[in-house]
């Protein structure tokens, strides 16, 4: 992955992925306080991928979290937790286990399944007790 001086460029050069410094992102400084912000681009750890946003959702929860303080989590906080997009860099473990995957589109789903099982082992998350 190489960086562009050029804030939200994308493209590919060859087999090089062209990312840009910053991101713009949704952030939540306090209920009702919602301003979009350029961000530096994190770099992936060794067990995660670095997704170019495609498309993003608000949910219920986020409605919430976003308008009432009693329900707000630590802030300022990065907005949306349901999104889609493409793998644009691998953190080490991962580039090592599946070698030249970048660009594969991904979703991420609103809630991950409990490791412990139960309701979320028949596909119902929701409703797991944790």
């Amino acid at each position: 992955m190489t960086r562009a001086s050029r804030p939200d460029t994308h493209h590919k050069e060859g087999n090089d992925t062209i990312m840009p410094e910053t991101m713009r992102a949704a952030v939540l400084h306090a209920p009702g306080d919602i301003r979009v912000e350029h961000l530096p681009v994190p770099e992936p750890g060794p067990r995660e991928a670095l997704v170019r946003v495609a498309a993003c959702g608000v949910c219920g929860s986020d409605i919430s979290r976003m308008l009432r303080p009693e329900v707000a989590y630590n802030l300022p906080l990065i907005c949306g937790h349901e999104f889609s997009g493409h793998v644009v860099a691998l953190g080490s473990e991962l580039a090592a286990a599946r070698p030249g995957r970048g660009g594969d589109l991904v979703g991420r789903p609103p809630r991950f399944p409990s490791p412990r099982g139960g309701a979320s082992a028949h596909g119902a998350d929701s409703l797991g007790a944790d």
